[in-house]
């Protein structure tokens, strides 16, 4: 959290979360239900995401102990989201290969349709469920008295 967010101001996350705002854009303009539900999910994480980036930047200096407690949430929270923007950059080509098979095949191969039933599921199963450790991020000093309280700590 230190050494990459705040040292550089966030500026490397919110150019990354830029490009997964734009897989989340085009997943959600898709007429395939899992991939515009991967889409919507997306766009949900890539919020959340920004918003505890912008807590980090926010309480980071100032708090630094109740701000790092908060650090193995963020890094999951990023996690399931960036594996998100895989799988929904996965759901795009795989959209592609089912609507213009290979001049080779007939039909397109059923690994394609699987990659696309596979994102819907990270969708709803994965994503959607990881976006609560937004809470756990900005939990702040709280959380850091909680958490002695919870260890039997002072």
């Amino acid at each position: 959290m230190g050494r990459k967010i705040l040292r550089d101001g966030g500026s490397e996350i919110t150019k990354l979360l830029a490009e997964v705002r734009q897989t989340a854009k085009h997943l959600s303009q898709s007429e395939h239900s899992a991939a515009k539900g991967l889409g919507k999910a997306l766009g949900q994480g890539t919020l959340a995401l920004q918003e505890a980036v912008d807590w980090v930047l926010s309480h980071g200096k100032a708090e630094p102990a109740s701000t790092y407690l908060g650090a193995v949430p963020l890094v999951q929270l990023a996690g399931f989201v960036l594996g998100g923007w895989m799988m929904g950059r996965a759901a795009l080509q795989s959209i592609h290969q089912v609507q213009n098979p290979s001049q080779s095949q007939s039909t397109p191969e059923p690994f394609y349709a699987t990659k696309l039933a596979a994102a819907g599921f990270y969708a709803s199963h994965v994503l959607l469920p990881s976006l609560g450790l937004l809470a756990a991020v900005k939990a702040g000093s709280e959380a850091l008295e909680q958490a002695a309280a919870f260890t039997g700590g002072n």
